[in-house]
């Protein structure tokens, strides 16, 4: 069982319940990995002490286990003999497949195992410094997965926390930095995709960044450090896997920034800054029921949806505070596409990104393409590159892409009238508005024309004078406005 210190449990207790969130179901998902808090202790020179009666040792000689078969930490032989084999399978992935270097072992030659209740934990890993490289460490993992905290039970609960625990035994065994812990847990969120690829636990966390898109990248709160494994996934299936290994060797070498240091490596194997933030923010961009099938994410039908809007301070404009590698979207309507500019309330380093699609097809025009592409649907995103976390305005300048196929028409003021009726419409792309006026008997009395320019809004008016230039009679006209395949109409009232 666990014991600690009277400060440590009150500080645990209060962790754990901060961490924890809802699920859709009701349930309480609990916080994943309780590594950084330990991490953390370490630093404050707390006390962790594990007390269980029983050890065995793994029969690859790696492995020294600690349980119980009565009490609180009871597990059964079968479980037991599933954390060895597991544990075993990740060595094999990690470090025989993957590369990386052994975990250290305790002074006695084993990696130790201590397989306990942990309320609201997957697990952790307690290393034995709060800093520093070459670090062996303890690795705790739940003695069931049959808490309604976790979101993933059972075994596939022991899989996918036996493969992000033992990365941080790796982790600890190259280099220890407590100022960069959210790396940690990307990297490790990262490798369970890597060893159970079919298990998706991270997909619980998502909710945690797509509810906060313009949050850092960085941002460590106890859930979205998770869920932010999305842009190692995305750069280790544009670049390949060896350019997060190649990270962290360099990180272990050097102590130089682990994100900047990932961005180095894939800037030199051909992804510049600028191209990631475009294509992770188009892969953020097409998910849930946005996602096409065979473009980013794998999983992305089952990822939660950005709240993509039509301009949150103006037509076709977007605005908001933006963190490092922040995002901002946007969507077009109607298959609009055109030049995009992003202002700041400051120097920064942006990029932005625009992308349509058209059934199963997505093309994604980069930063500066001006492009007209006719599409069902359209996208928008600026991308703060920096750490400035300024206000940013994105503003989309759209060309017309095929005719409008949408009208929206306010009502007209003032109704009735004595002379001039005025209405405003607004059309889903830019576009030429024909209006025309109907007496009662179907006859057109007065048509003329009037384009949006590159704008949606257009105002119409009429003085109640006809075709010829003479004033209409009293009566009831009705207004008909089309634009391409879209049409609205509405009665009118003039009196003289």
């Amino acid at each position: 069982m666990l014991t600690v210190k009277q400060p440590l449990h009150k500080y645990l207790f209060l962790l754990i319940a901060f961490m924890a969130v809802l699920r859709p179901s009701g349930d309480v998902l609990g916080a994943k990995c309780g590594t950084s808090e330990h991490i953390q202790i370490g630093k404050e020179g707390e006390h962790v002490s594990r007390d269980l009666p029983l050890l065995r040792a793994s029969q690859s000689g790696r492995f020294m286990f600690h349980y119980a078969l009565n009490g609180q930490d009871r597990v059964t032989e079968t479980f037991l003999d599933s954390a060895e084999a597991i544990l075993d399978h990740c060595w094999t992935i990690e470090v025989d497949s993957m590369g990386y270097p052994e975990p250290v072992p305790a002074v006695d030659g084993y990696v130790h195992v201590f397989l306990m209740d942990l309320p609201a934990l997957y697990g952790y890993t307690d290393p034995v410094a709060a800093s520093g490289i070459g670090l062996n460490a303890d690795l705790v993992l739940d003695n069931d997965y049959f808490n309604p905290a976790h979101a993933t039970r059972g075994i596939n609960g022991l899989r996918v926390t036996a493969a992000h625990e033992f990365f941080h035994l790796i982790h600890f065994a190259m280099r220890l930095n407590p100022f960069h812990l959210y790396f940690y847990e990307w990297s490790s969120t990262w490798m369970e995709e890597q060893v159970y690829p079919e298990i998706n636990d991270y997909l619980y966390y998502l909710p945690a960044f797509f509810d906060t898109p313009e949050f850092s990248i960085r941002t460590f709160n106890g859930l979205r450090e998770y869920a932010s494994a999305i842009l190692p996934l995305t750069i280790s299936d544009l670049a390949g896997d060896a350019v997060i290994h190649e990270a962290w060797v360099r990180f272990a070498a050097t102590n130089v920034d682990p994100f900047q240091t990932l961005l180095v490596v894939a800037n030199e194997v051909g992804y510049t800054p600028e191209v990631l933030a475009q294509e992770f923010a188009a892969r953020l961009i097409a998910t849930g029921r946005n996602a096409v099938s065979g473009f980013g994410f794998e999983d992305a039908r089952w990822f939660p949806e950005l709240g993509l809007t039509e301009g949150n301070c103006g037509d076709l404009s977007w605005c908001g505070m933006v963190g490092e590698w922040g995002i901002l979207p946007g969507v077009l309507p109607g298959g609009v596409q055109g030049r995009v500019e992003v202002t700041t309330s400051s120097t920064g380093l942006f990029t932005q990104v625009s992308m349509v699609r058209s059934g199963s097809t997505v093309s994604l025009l980069p930063q500066g393409d001006t492009s007209v592409v006719n599409g069902t649907w359209a996208a928008v995103a600026a991308i703060a590159l920096d750490a400035s976390g300024q206000a940013v305005t994105m503003k989309a300048i759209p060309e017309r892409a095929g005719d409008p196929a949408q009208i929206s028409l306010e009502s007209a003021w003032p109704n009735p009238s004595n002379g001039v009726f005025n209405w405003t419409l607004k059309l889903d792309r830019p576009g030429v508005v024909q209006a025309t006026i109907y007496n009662l008997l179907g006859q057109a009395v007065a048509t003329w024309d009037v384009s949006t320019g590159t704008g949606r809004t257009a105002r119409l008016s009429w003085d109640g004078q006809d075709i010829s230039g003479s004033a209409s009679s009293s009566g009831m006209y009705i207004l008909r406005a089309v634009a391409g395949k879209a049409s609205a109409a509405q009665r009118i009232i003039l009196i003289r």
